[in-house]
């Protein structure tokens, strides 16, 4: 799992994004050809910061809650974005990802985040 609570980054914890793959009805996921995972970073002005593009065939399955036999069967991938640009401190980003299988949309989201450095707080 990520560092992350609530979307915050500390300054000095790697930037982990977890994706994760699910039908919301709850049927098995379809058999993929070689599905990419395409990101793109901005800040809240709509400057662009990062960009990727990850395989998602490295993706594993991962049950979320196994009594909930509609988020039983999922995929999930583990990806640290490695460019210092989307760690810096104090301002929002929007990573936007969409999952394609060849020219066949498969999924899309976008999520807030921040990265924060606390300062230490004696007693």
């Amino acid at each position: 799992m990520t560092a992350a609570t609530g979307n915050l980054f500390r300054a000095q914890d790697p930037l982990r994004f977890e994706f994760l793959l699910f039908d919301p009805a709850g049927k098995e996921l379809a058999k993929l050809g070689a599905p990419e995972l395409h990101y793109d970073i901005t800040d809240y002005e709509h400057f662009h910061i990062a960009s990727g593009k990850i395989a998602f065939a490295a993706a594993a399955p991962c049950p979320v809650d196994k009594r909930d036999t509609k988020r039983a069967r999922n995929l999930r991938l583990s990806h640290v974005v490695p460019d210092a640009t989307a760690r810096e401190v104090g301002r929002e980003f929007f990573l936007h990802a969409v999952l394609k299988d060849g020219d066949r949309l498969l999924a899309e989201d976008t999520i807030t985040y921040g990265v924060v450095n606390p300062r230490a707080i004696e007693a």
